[in-house]
């Protein structure tokens, strides 16, 4: 009787940290905001441009701005993003227009072209 008891007790605790972990758990996020020229190739990087991630099922916005070398870097809730990037001087080319944020870190870089 004793056994089983201690057992249901380890297995309830084991579910309550493995939840509570869950409940937690953060990635980063980070890459760089590029210019993509008209022919294809890659230019500098973009300063100040706005990368924008929306959590899916919830209101509210996260948004970084990148450095002087196109570089931004965020931690985030894990969970599903519809992404994008902005600079008045550029249009986003697209993309991938949802981000799936796991534990650890995760990369996602944008490419702009000049207006």
């Amino acid at each position: 009787m004793l056994n089983e008891t201690s057992h249901r007790l380890r297995t309830a605790l084991s579910a309550f940290v493995l939840v509570s972990l869950l409940a937690g758990c953060v990635g980063d996020v980070s890459g760089v905001v590029q210019e993509q020229n008209a022919d294809g190739t890659l230019g500098d990087p973009i300063e100040g441009a706005s990368v924008l991630f929306a959590p899916e099922g919830e209101t509210g916005v996260y948004r970084e701005v990148t450095n002087s070398a196109g570089f931004y870097e965020v931690t985030l809730d894990t969970g599903r993003y519809t992404v994008s990037a902005s600079h008045p001087d550029y249009t986003y080319l697209g993309g991938f227009p949802t981000l799936v944020v796991v534990a650890g870190g995760n990369t996602a870089n944008f490419f702009m072209e000049p207006n």
